[in-house]
């Protein structure tokens, strides 16, 4: 189950990668749809066809959350990193004071131009806004004697040598911000009154900007124009290698190089089509966020692409069964998400016509609504699909499986023999089963493996062991419905498999109860089209098991605790998100339970 969440993954990041917050209509000026919404003052200066901004939120701000989301994380080692750091930034400095600037900033740098092709980057081009408490402190801090004796100033415009270096800076003060610039015609541009960057930021993408700790704002607009000859450039070069990789890739695997040039595609479209890229990090005290934002325009290809989707809350992923190394919800309803279930299930361009490719269309017909999964490696875990018709969406998944053959593929696996199938072959709870095993041939996978890998190189030990470790022999399947869900269930054997069932129906443990879930979430964006939550201590587990002899782990994972890595994603025909969050408990169940029995603690 897990490795056509990867394929899916995959697939999502690459077509969008980021959410759009908000989307202006063509030619209309954000303030003019939003009157009541305020941008920075300092973003109103900005040039609007200004192509890269960067924000901070506060110089000390930032250390002071950083070092805060180290001390959950690492709280034996925090505060002589932070020793460390501040050691370090005097010496960098060279007896230069960053003083006078608010905590909590908000600071920019703006790049007001992009080198073009085969040019250099040029700094004259950058400019520091930072917000000041003190003008004065600031620039008196910030230059050395020497260099405040030699200042020139002409109509608020302040500029002096640098010393040591072959540079002027130039400084002004704007409001509450001090400029800083290493160029006369910077220091004159984000003054000068104009078209600003404010009147094409989304105010949600402003917000969000503003919100984070560090963040980078790309216009798509300016870039989409500067260099759109190089993204045309940049997308015969791409389809050109995929190209040539069909003439190394046996024909069983000609069904990924075709899915790898549709993702090609998807991902220049979506630039294309996108006015406004975001990607923000922010430290908290319980993890690290990573989250990036797209914006496209109103009935592009890729507005069309994400059409129907209905995020959700997804609050039925805390009734699956703890005990885990993955947790995935996943929207079904969706053409987009359809297409992606296809995928999932081993269905690759040009095959929808094969006598498996329209069981799998007519699988995708059934009025499903969320799918849940908690599912370890090799193959054992839960699935629970929200239906319409339970009944009916049952027949028609084990319609997929009886059109099945020997040798045939289903989720990128190849079968050895035809998937054995009994109704009614077990009983739980009111709740009949229908059995499916499916037996894969590893040694076929491998040939077809090494045949495509690079240079005709074989497959090597490690490659071979992890193949079989995280497929096993064969999946074994328990199919079932209750209520309106439909019930998939998988094991080494009826014993384990039905484990997962008796968890779910008794509600003991499962996610609901355990407070590392619940942190996570909270930190992660509440309504999303996929949500996928890893925990890292199983899959080093699983990594371990794979290189060192089972009875000999340096180290006793089984005694971590279950904490998460997590991953979201909301695709609609306006908007494109992602957000990743790393848990401090996590690292620092890491460190406690691996690093540190290895290698002691750190210096």
């Amino acid at each position: 189950m897990f490795w056509k969440k990867i394929l899916a993954l995959s697939l999502l990041v690459t077509l969008c990668g980021t959410l759009l917050a908000f989307q202006p209509k063509v030619g209309t000026d954000i303030a003019e749809q939003n009157p009541n919404f305020t941008a920075s003052p300092l973003m109103e200066m900005i040039p609007g066809n200004t192509p890269v901004l960067v924000h901070f939120k506060g110089f000390e701000g930032v250390q002071d959350r950083f070092f805060g989301f180290l001390a959950n994380a690492l709280p034996d080692y925090a505060e002589k990193v932070r020793t460390d750091f501040t050691e370090e930034l005097k010496r960098g400095l060279e007896n230069r004071k960053i003083q006078g600037l608010s905590r909590q900033g908000p600071h920019f740098i703006a790049m007001l131009e992009f080198p073009k092709d085969g040019q250099q980057f040029d700094t004259k081009q950058v400019i520091f806004a930072l917000r000041v408490t003190d003008y004065k402190m600031f620039r008196d801090g910030f230059l050395k004697p020497v260099e405040k004796k030699n200042i020139v100033e002409e109509k608020g415009l302040e500029w002096t040598p640098l010393e040591g270096l072959d540079t002027t800076v130039y400084m002004a003060r704007k409001g509450n911000y001090a400029l800083v610039a290493l160029s006369k015609e910077a220091g004159l541009k984000i003054q000068t009154r104009g078209d600003s960057l404010a009147r094409r930021i989304s105010p949600m993408q402003s917000k969000k900007l503003l919100e984070r700790d560090l963040g980078v704002y790309l216009n798509l607009d300016t870039l989409g124009k500067d260099y759109s000859k190089m993204m045309e450039s940049l997308q015969k070069e791409a389809n050109t290698s995929l190209q040539i990789l069909d003439f190394f890739l046996p024909r069983e695997q000609q069904g990924l190089a075709k899915l790898a040039r549709s993702a090609i595609e998807g991902l220049f479209q979506a630039v294309r089509d996108g006015n406004g890229f975001l990607a923000t990090l922010d430290f908290r005290p319980t993890g690290i966020v990573f989250h990036s934002e797209l914006e496209y325009r109103p009935d592009s290809p890729t507005s069309k692409l994400f059409a129907g989707a209905k995020p959700d809350a997804m609050e039925g992923l805390e009734k699956m069964p703890s005990g885990h190394g993955f947790y995935i919800a996943q929207q079904t309803q969706s053409p987009f998400f359809a297409k992606i279930t296809s995928l999932e299930m081993g269905l690759m361009p040009g095959e929808e016509g094969k006598k498996t490719g329209k069981a799998i269309s007519n699988y995708l017909k059934a009025r499903t609504a969320i799918r849940y999964d908690a599912v370890s490696l090799p193959s054992s875990g839960l699935q629970v699909i929200e239906a319409e018709e339970p009944a009916k969406t049952k027949e028609l998944m084990l319609e997929m499986f009886q059109v099945l053959s020997e040798g045939e593929s289903f989720q990128n696996r190849l079968l050895k023999i035809a998937p054995k199938i009994q109704k009614k072959a077990k009983s739980l709870e009111g709740i009949e089963f229908d059995e499916i095993v499916l037996e894969w041939d590893l040694e076929k996978m491998l040939a077809q493996a090494a045949k495509g890998g690079q240079a005709g190189q074989p497959i090597n030990n490690f490659q071979s062991s992890l193949l079989k470790k995280t497929l096993g022999d064969s999946m074994n399947l328990w199919v079932g419905t209750k209520g309106k869900e439909v019930w998939i269930t998988s094991g080494s054997n009826w014993e384990q498999g039905s484990e997962w069932v008796k968890k779910r129906l008794e509600g003991v443990k499962d996610l609901k109860q355990n407070k590392h879930y619940h942190i996570l979430r909270k930190d992660l964006q509440q309504k999303n089209d996929i949500l996928i939550l890893m925990d890292p201590m199983k899959y080093i587990k699983l990594i371990m098991g794979i290189s060192v002899p089972e009875g000999q782990f340096p180290v006793k994972l089984d005694e971590a605790q279950e904490t998460f890595w997590g991953f979201a994603a909301t695709f609609g025909e306006d908007r494109s998100l992602v957000e990743w969050v790393i848990s401090s408990a996590s690292v620092r169940e890491i460190y406690e339970k691996v690093v540190k029995p290895i290698t002691g603690e750190l210096r």
